[in-house]
């Protein structure tokens, strides 16, 4: 491995010096930290923060628009893939670009690519544009996959060494928060236009339905557009700020690939089954709580319920950033997936209320997954870790096919059973975490970070 003990100048220092840090026991290239940085942690993380937020915000708002232009199921399947279409086309380019613009030009610009699909947004609400929509959704998750594919990496490099994966842990707790507020202050914002079911709209008399659908989008201009405008100040603020860049140094003549890397390929797979399984349960939970076959609540009950489901994951990301500068990374993964996996397992087999707390404590196992899946498949990665983080934030697009694939099988066999799908997505986190666990034991593994 490359040492750097000594400091060195850089003209972007505002100290004139490079704070060089190693980057853990579990990555062999050496980073260079530009200057003093807790500024730009805190910065980053409030970006965690922001786009927990908007998402769940997001949710919320987009049903109003399926009212307005008044969709079937296959443009309303269509709006539903556009955010994940984002991610995918956007995040793994962005991650190649990172070396050569930076960490902050990068965070700056998905900023602003997510103000600019919120200013769209608005637009397809004021000349009513079904494709308009459709691209501002997919400008809108690409910004928010910039900002993930960047900050996820920063936030595991810029600080602490043998920190990183607390550090992410602690800044997912952040976004967590914003999705747990986003509903209330979205449902504020939109309280006086309440979307209605396919029934009572063709129950509306022409005139009525046109006025309703007039509701529905002035319902959610104002909301898009303080999305935009608080997305634009923060890209503003940030770049303001002296945000410190990270550099690698890297032996002359070596050539390296993200895709030589098995174990960043595998995390991949295991981002994808996780976003997708979190995304199935909870796009199911208050269907699910009050199903006759499983959690047999009242729908009202159930709904108020939901919010457990995320603030488990709150919770266990602040708990899991405590444990992990206690515990190995992987130990903890695959305590989590056993968990999930589990709580799912008692929830098809019980009815009740043991079936609705089982699969609400899910959450809580969640929780930690996607830090320690990320910080372990860039951990080896050194200069390639941003396009590492772009192959991995494109795997977010689980979010689509995962539920997808659900609901097929929930057609055939009814809700209950379909959560056989996130169930065997566990598994492979599990697997996966076992795996890795074994090849770090290895021989072969302790003699290439020798060499390296």
């Amino acid at each position: 491995m490359i040492e750097t003990k000594n400091l060195e100048r850089h003209p972007a220092s505002t100290s004139g010096l490079v704070n060089i840090r190693s980057l853990g026991p579990m990555q062999s290239p050496t980073a260079l930290v530009v200057g003093h940085d807790t500024v730009a942690l805190v910065l980053v993380t409030v970006l965690f923060f922001l786009w927990g937020f908007l998402a769940c915000f997001n949710d919320v708002l987009v049903p109003h628009f399926k009212t307005i232009f008044n969709l079937n199921r296959t443009e309303d399947l269509l709006v539903q893939l556009a955010l994940f279409v984002g991610y995918l086309l956007f995040s793994y380019p962005i991650g190649k670009v990172i070396p050569r613009i930076g960490y902050q030009k990068t965070m700056v610009s998905g900023l602003l690519a997510t103000g600019m699909g919120a200013f769209l947004a608005v637009t397809a609400t004021v000349w009513p544009s079904y494709l308009l929509f459709l691209i501002s959704m997919i400008v809108l998750g690409g910004g928010m996959a910039t900002l993930q594919v960047a900050a996820n990496a920063y936030l595991l490099l810029a600080g602490d060494s043998g920190q990183g994966t607390s550090r992410l842990m602690l800044a997912q707790a952040f976004n967590s928060l914003g999705r747990v507020i986003a509903p209330a202050l979205a449902g504020m914002l939109i309280i006086s236009s309440i979307p209605v079911n396919a029934l009572e709209l063709r129950n509306l008399s022409p005139d009525a339905l046109h006025y309703y659908r007039l509701s529905q989008a002035e319902s959610v201009k104002l909301p898009y557009v303080l999305m935009g405008l608080v997305v634009i100040t923060l890209a503003a603020i940030l770049a303001s700020v002296h945000i410190p860049d990270i550099r690698f140094s890297k032996p002359a003549g070596t050539t390296d690939s993200v895709w030589k890397h098995s174990n960043l390929l595998l995390a991949a797979v295991a981002i994808f089954l996780y976003v997708g399984s979190e995304v199935s349960i909870g796009g199911l939970l208050a269907r699910y709580l009050s199903l006759p076959d499983a959690g047999r609540l009242a729908l009202k009950t159930a709904i108020a319920l939901v919010p457990i489901f995320w603030i488990g994951a709150l919770i266990g990301r602040v708990a899991g950033a405590v444990i992990l500068r206690r515990l190995n990374t992987m130990v903890v993964l695959g305590v989590s997936a056993i968990g999930a996996a589990a709580m799912v397992g008692i929830s098809v087999a019980t009815r009740g209320h043991a079936s609705a707390w089982s699969i609400l404590c899910v959450g809580l196992f969640n929780s930690v997954m996607f830090p320690c899946i990320f910080a372990l498949g860039v951990s080896d990665l050194g200069q390639l870790t941003s396009e590492g983080s772009g192959l991995m934030i494109s795997a977010v697009a689980g979010g689509a096919v995962i539920p997808a694939l659900q609901a097929l099988l929930e057609a055939k066999v009814g809700a209950h059973y379909s959560l056989a799908i996130p169930a065997i997505c566990y598994l492979y986190i599990l697997w996966f975490a076992i795996h890795l666990t074994k090849a770090r034991r290895s021989p072969t593994w302790r003699t290439e970070q020798a060499v390296s």
